[in-house]
């Protein structure tokens, strides 16, 4: 089974909406012209860029279901108390993860319809960074993988009563 892994030294980037705005015609027409936010343009960028240095070729056929493994590494302002342990400020973790999977297609793989399983997470620390694991998907029965998922968040639930944190026990077992 293929997988690849990167790490992107960047502040995690929200997906911007695309714009619009009206603009004027040669023949003197007015229409709406839709762009995407520049912040959200440089963010693809970066990745991209960084992703056709390190895959080396590295491309996941279409058709080939994927599976996704994605931490966001946000940096903990001053003012948030050190006992706050998540950061539940923006920016949102969905739009986030589409930055990710919309700056990859056709660059690691063709469509991102291919991501059948995604885990993700947003946490505190130093340097901010976006931590990526995808790989191809392991072909199991849907009830098989309901029941391993159950039965993964029921130890994490047993490890949290033993004072460790449920999400570091759930991306452990995942990777």
């Amino acid at each position: 089974m293929r997988s690849v892994t990167f790490t992107f030294n960047m502040e995690p980037t929200p997906k911007g909406r695309p714009r619009g705005r009206v603009a004027m015609s040669k023949a003197g027409k007015q229409f709406v012209q839709e762009y995407t936010p520049s912040a959200t343009v440089r963010a693809e960028q970066l990745i991209r860029a960084q992703v056709q240095l390190e895959a080396c070729g590295e491309f996941f056929e279409a058709h080939c279901p994927l599976r996704a493994v994605i931490e966001f590494v946000v940096a903990r302002p001053p003012s948030v108390p050190k006992k706050r342990r998540w950061p539940t400020t923006k920016p949102d973790l969905d739009n986030t993860e589409k930055l990710i999977e919309d700056a990859l297609e056709r660059f690691l793989y063709s469509n991102d319809a291919q991501i059948v399983e995604v885990s993700k997470r947003k946490v505190y620390g130093w340097p901010p960074c976006i931590r990526l694991y995808l790989s191809e998907a392991e072909p199991e029965p849907d009830a098989t993988w309901w029941q391993r998922m159950t039965e993964e968040a029921c130890t994490a639930t047993s490890y949290v009563h033993a004072g460790l944190r449920a999400a570091d026990v759930k991306m452990a077992v995942l990777l």
